[in-house]
């Protein structure tokens, strides 16, 4: 069954797009040095929806189809055209695996050219390029 994007992205540079990373990344740091480690997966996504300019320059919805169809709109938090950011709060390594094939899935049916997933675990915090 054959994915289709039927909007045009325009390819980031590998300088645009690290410098993306690291404005998540930095924000995400910033965002776990105030919080902590214990607070809902929702108030650490909020937070950095703030950092990055807040809700109406973040939060936009892309197409998603399938076969040439579109199959409806899903909601992501972008940091520039074509590439999104995705929070997660995974402890075991079992779901890490599960969300990366799954993202991949929906990437390849999204408007969307890179996902920057970030991962905040009590004790770690896992940055992952999915493109």
């Amino acid at each position: 069954m054959p994915v289709t994007c039927p909007i045009p992205l325009r390819v980031l540079s590998q300088e645009e797009f690290g410098e993306l990373s690291f404005e998540v990344m930095r924000d995400v740091f910033a965002i776990h040095n105030s919080l902590g480690r214990l607070f809902d997966e929702s108030i650490y996504k909020q937070a950095l929806t703030h950092l990055l300019g807040g809700e109406a320059h973040v939060l936009r919805m892309a197409e998603i189809r399938l076969d040439g169809v579109s199959v409806g709109m899903q909601l992501f938090r972008q940091v520039s055209d074509g590439v999104a950011f995705k929070l997660t709060a995974f402890e075991a390594e079992e779901p890490l695996e599960r969300f990366a094939a799954a993202a991949r899935r929906m990437l390849a049916c999204a408007s969307l050219q890179a996902l920057l997933w970030v991962n905040i675990a009590r004790h770690r915090i896992t940055f992952v390029t999915l493109q």
